[in-house]
Order: structure tokens, then C-alpha cells, then sequence
């Protein structure tokens, strides 16, 4: 795709063409300086970025997650959709509004893999999404509302194998917890920035203390909490998948009869899924995204062979709900080991996920390899323990 030139790179080049040849040559070695010079401020600036050190919680911030805790104490006692009941002592996330900072919106865990850090990117997105349907704002703000720093107030970490084993860590150490590696992938993925705030820090500022950082007087906090907009996306999820499903097999008593046979059938009647044009990728960068990504999961039976289900993209609306995501949140769980088939490589959050799901799949295979920064060094690609996912290429 043709670069559009710097402004003064363009009048330099209106000049050229009035001049003699010896003055071309001239202004050519300075609009080939000054192209240089432009990249060079750019890759500075890149570097920067990649050298800042990890953000401190201000004080203002800090009391926005008492604030936070305070909303999900709410919760106490009562079980959610899983039969678990809320406590305080869960990590809990929020993020303050990208235009009006008194408006809070947090997030609670509701089970081992959903904790509050993904139920609030998830819930912010979908929250923008049905804002957007609705017709009360004009575009899905979603990446608009993911694009400052969310925080997550960590107590006792979160139920996970990997937070368990970063806590044991911590004790030892510096007692400080960090987050699982399902939730930095999601992060990653559909957020932008995050910061852990200890449970010590918490104990620094009062609730009661209403000034902000900028000394203003009166300063407290609307509470919106997410956690039902993220359940919310990952129903409508299952929906549009299962929809796109039914029109491609028939309805859904009836569909796996109809599904592809075997692992090489599945990759052969979905081949030409792909990615989105390079045009439709340019949109997504400028946060217009309309359309879902054409990507097709699946899950075969090892012990058959067979497909026993099936999931599609859905994230036209919602960068969290990939085909995986749709597909293993959704599955009925059995003792018999399954492969997890893709189009398309996992990204870093689909290949955590999957590795959550290690006591029941025995690889991932896909059809074609994502070369976008999204799918580099993911946890199916670094991972080395025993026991643990990976993934391989189809052999076409």
C-alpha cells in the first residue's frame, strides 16, 4: 500500500518538477534526508514507548479501587450462574471513563477461567456494542473505552493454577501478585494497559477522602458494573455462532450429522476461510470494526475421530469473542481427550485459553499460520512443560 509523504516531503517534490536536473538531484538527497530523519523520530518514539517503566498507582486511582472493592462487597454471599459465591476477597478490575472520570466501571470474577479482568474488557466492549445497537451512540466505542489503563486490585489472586503457583512464589519473595497468564493474554488482545495494585497499597488512602490527584474537593465515583454486559457477550457469542452454524449444517439436533467427518474434512470444507482483506485490517486499526473475522474452531473426538462441534467468529462486534472462545466456553466437558482445530493460529488469548483447557485436549492444529503480532510467542508456541498444549500445522 502506497505511504502518503510527509507534508513538507510534498512540497519539496511540487518544487522538483520546476527546476533543472542538477537541482533535482539536490532537493532528491534532502527529501531522502528528511524521509530519514521522519523515521528516525518515529523509531524514537517507538522506543519510549518500550522503555517506560510500569505505572504506579496514583492516589486518586488507588481510591477509585476502595471505591471498586466497596461496589463488589455488594456481592457477598450471593452466588452467581455458577453456583460460586462472590466474595470481596476476589481480585476485582475497574477502569474509570475515558471522558468523564467519575464514572467507575468494574468488573468480579464469576468462575476459575472468567475473572475480573477478562469479564471487563469483555463487559466495557459489549457495553459499547449495545450502546452502539441500541442507537444511543452513533459507533461502537468499544476500543475508544479500552484504550486507557484498567487496574486490577489483587487479594489472594485469582483460582487458577497459574496464579496459585505465582502466590506460593510471592510468599517466598516479594508478596507481590501478578496476573495469570489468560488474563495478560486478554489484556493483549482487547485492551491496552493494565496495573496490579496490591493489597497493601490499598491501605495508603481512605475511602472517605473525597480530593483527586488535582486537589479537587467532592470528587466520588459512579459505579457501573460490567460483570452481566460480559455474560451477556459471551450468550450472544454462542448465539450468532450457533446461527452461522445452523446455516452451513441445518439445525443443531441435526447438525453433526452433516459435519465434516474427520480433521482433514473439516480443514478442506473450510479452506478458504481466511483473514479479513487488507483493506478490512486498515479499518480495524482506526477502530471501525464492522465485520467478524472468518475463522472457523472446531473440536474432534480422538477416540472416533469425529467432529462433535463447531464455532465461528464472532467479534464484529466484540474483540474478545473469537471462534475458541465461543467454541471451548461452550462445550460440554467429557472424559475422552479432543483436538482443537483452527483456520487460522491462535492468537495469545485463544492459545492461553487453550491451555486451560490442557486436561482435555491433546494439541491444537491449524489450517493456516497468523503472521500478525497478536500470534508471536504465544503459550501454545513457548510452553515446554509436560502435560501442557501444543500446536502444529496441518499437513495439507
Amino acid at each position: 500500500m502506497h505511504r502518503p509523504l510527509h507534508p513538507q516531503m510534498r512540497r519539496i517534490s511540487k518544487m522538483m518538477m520546476t527546476t533543472s536536473s542538477s537541482y533535482d538531484e539536490k532537493e532528491e538527497k534532502e527529501e531522502k534526508s528528511l524521509e530519514s530523519s521522519f523515521r528516525r523520530k518515529k523509531m524514537k518514539s517507538r522506543t519510549n514507548k518500550t522503555n517506560n517503566k510500569p505505572h504506579t498507582a496514583t492516589r486518586e486511582e488507588k481510591k477509585a479501587g476502595k471505591f471498586a472493592r466497596e461496589h463488589v462487597a455488594d456481592f457477598n454471599g450471593i452466588a452467581d450462574g455458577n453456583g460460586r459465591k462472590a466474595n470481596r476477597d476476589d481480585d476485582i478490575a475497574f477502569a474509570l471513563d475515558t471522558h468523564n472520570r467519575r464514572i467507575l466501571y468494574v468488573a468480579r470474577r464469576t468462575s476459575d477461567i472468567k475473572s475480573s479482568t477478562f469479564n471487563l474488557i469483555c463487559g466495557l466492549r459489549e457495553l459499547a456494542f449495545e450502546a452502539n445497537e441500541s442507537g444511543r451512540e452513533e459507533r461502537n466505542y468499544g476500543d475508544a473505552k479500552c484504550r486507557e489503563r484498567m487496574f486490577v486490585v489483587r487479594k489472594g489472586g485469582g483460582r487458577d493454577d497459574d496464579t496459585r503457583r505465582l502466590e506460593e512464589e510471592a510468599k517466598k519473595k516479594t508478596k507481590v501478585l501478578t496476573l495469570s497468564e489468560f488474563d495478560r493474554a486478554v489484556v493483549k488482545v482487547g485492551h491496552s494497559k493494565v496495573c496490579v495494585i496490591q493489597e497493601e497499597e490499598m491501605e495508603e488512602v481512605e475511602v472517605e477522602d473525597d480530593d483527586d490527584d488535582e486537589g479537587r474537593e467532592g470528587v466520588g465515583y459512579e459505579c457501573v458494573d460490567v460483570t452481566e454486559f460480559s455474560e451477556r457477550a459471551l450468550m450472544r457469542g454462542k448465539i450468532e455462532s450457533d446461527r452461522m452454524i445452523e446455516d452451513d449444517f441445518g439445525r443443531a439436533e441435526e447438525a453433526q450429522n452433516s459435519y465434516p467427518s474427520d480433521a482433514d474434512a473439516f480443514f478442506v470444507r473450510f479452506s478458504s476461510n481466511s483473514n479479513r482483506s487488507e483493506e478490512e485490517e486498515e479499518k480495524e486499526a482506526h477502530f471501525e470494526r464492522a465485520s467478524h473475522r472468518n475463522v472457523v474452531a472446531a473440536l474432534r473426538d480422538d477416540a472416533t475421530g469425529k467432529i462433535i462441534s463447531l464455532a465461528k467468529n464472532t467479534n464484529g462486534g466484540n474483540k474478545i469473542l473469537h471462534a475458541e472462545m465461543n467454541l471451548l466456553l461452550n462445550h460440554e466437558k467429557t472424559e475422552t481427550k479432543k483436538t482443537l482445530l483452527v483456520t487460522l493460529q491462535c492468537c495469545r488469548m485463544c492459545a492461553a485459553l487453550s491451555q486451560r483447557y490442557a486436561n482435555e485436549l491433546s494439541e491444537v492444529v491449524y489450517l493456516r499460520a497468523d503472521t500478525g503480532p497478536l500470534a508471536k510467542m504465544t503459550a501454545l508456541q513457548t510452553c515446554e512443560e509436560e502435560g501442557k498444549v501444543r500446536e502444529r500445522k496441518h499437513a495439507e
